[in-house]
């Protein structure tokens, strides 16, 4: 083949390769990464006050409580609760008595089911699928939400009660991972 032909054939073979190429999209600026879900993670309950109208705070569960709030990427949510004053030998059969088992109840506290997040409002909702309360299974619990750096997180659930009969509850957490 001729030097000649062989300049002809390269030309074309690179003008077919702009022509294919003109004809993809053009190169898009890398898309901008969403947005970290904060509330992602496993995180502790370091404490759970509880402010009544005339401004006494209280301590539903004492004043270290224990709890453990799971975050997934996939939008579920998971919440356990518990008072850590429980005596195990008095906690030990839920077979037993009504009254045993109502106290048991009483100091332990769950639900699961997805959440989803309204930035706007500042509020963090869990859709409830089950738990502990069959009151709480199929409701939606309104969490005001605000985060004290990255790490720490306090939740306070959303209350229709007026403002001079309302108490105020704010769970803190701190992030486990």
């Amino acid at each position: 083949m001729s030097s000649s032909r062989r300049h002809k054939l390269r030309t074309i073979l690179s003008l077919g390769c702009l022509i294919i190429l003109s004809a993809c999209d053009p190169p898009q600026p890398p898309a901008e990464p969403e947005p970290e879900n904060p509330f992602l993670g496993v995180w502790s309950l370091v404490d759970w006050t509880r402010q009544g109208p005339d401004g006494v705070i209280t301590y539903p569960f004492g004043e270290a409580p224990q709890g453990l709030l799971v975050y997934t990427s996939e939008g579920q949510m998971s919440a356990h609760l518990m008072r850590a004053e429980r005596d195990p030998d008095r906690f030990a059969d839920m077979d037993g008595p009504t009254a045993l088992r109502a106290l048991t109840a009483s100091t332990y506290f769950a639900y699961w089911g997805g959440y989803t997040i309204d930035d706007g409002a500042a509020t963090v909702t869990h859709h409830v699928t089950g738990g502990l309360s069959a009151a709480f299974t199929g409701s939606e619990q309104v969490r005001h939400f605000r985060f004290e750096g990255s790490d720490r997180l306090v939740l306070s659930p959303a209350s229709r009660a007026p403002v001079e009969t309302r108490s105020v509850s704010e769970l803190t957490w701190v992030r486990v991972r």
